[in-house]
């Protein structure tokens, strides 16, 4: 149990070291979805094409962490 211990406080100590700032996670998500309905075309065996409705929240292209408002199509 000391020695785990003893790990997680040398790594600790290494991450608050290398980033001073603290770590940041960006939001890795461009698209919100809440899909309504989707059509495979030409058939669903063997699809060329997909078509996806609903409604959608896209990210601000200047800014990830903020989003337009929502639309349906």
């Amino acid at each position: 149990m000391y020695r785990v211990r003893s790990i997680a406080v040398a790594l600790a100590t290494f991450v608050v070291l290398l980033f001073p700032a603290g770590l940041h996670a960006s939001d890795p998500v461009a698209v919100y979805a809440r899909i309504d309905r989707v059509v495979f075309g030409p058939d669903a065996q063997a699809p060329t094409t997909i078509q996806i409705f609903g409604v959608f929240s896209v990210a601000t292209p200047n800014d990830r962490n903020e989003y337009q408002l929502p639309s349906r199509g």
